[in-house]
């Protein structure tokens, strides 16, 4: 069976070189082959490292990024499909690195804002920030804030509830 399959291989590579316009010879042939086939084992190598670190550091599959800190040179999209995680979800784990000074700022101008204005939405918001104060912030923090913000007004209303 095994045999077959290599005839058939062959007879594949020989029908592709046959159609093109400038034939490779033999020698050529069997050089793109190597260089394939040597690709294909560096991809395993790489695979079989990064679970051997996984192993090694008891990991869950979660922590793609300490895999990622032991082996820099393999790709995230690598090591999380090994470790069966989603990319969406470890981007989402990321730890958030330094904010820039203007999220900051706007993010207390915006705790004052509330408090001045509470029946103002994340547009009219959104609106003084930029237009009054000259904030630069993004619509969509702004509703994030505001959601977080409801959620815990709602979470202090039923946990007081009616005695």
């Amino acid at each position: 069976m095994a045999e077959l399959e290599d005839w058939k291989e062959r007879f594949l590579l020989a029908e592709e070189n046959a159609l093109r316009a400038r034939p490779k010879d033999e020698e050529a042939l069997k050089d793109e082959q190597i260089k394939k086939l040597k690709q294909k084992i560096g991809d395993l190598v790489m695979d079989i490292d990064i679970l051997k670190e996984a192993v090694k550091r008891h990991l869950r599959c979660r922590d793609v990024r300490a895999v990622k800190q032991a082996l820099p040179g393999s790709s995230v999209r690598r090591i999380c499909r090994l470790l069966h995680v989603a990319r969406s979800s470890w981007d989402l784990a990321q730890e958030s690195g330094p904010q820039p000074a203007g999220l900051l700022r706007a993010g207390g101008m915006l705790q004052v804002l509330i408090r001045e204005n509470p029946t103002y939405g994340y547009r009219r918001l959104w609106a003084l920030l930029r237009n009054r104060l000259g904030i630069r912030a993004n619509r969509k923090r702004i509703y994030r804030i505001l959601k977080a913000k409801r959620w815990l007004v709602h979470q202090r209303v039923v946990s007081l509830g009616p005695e």
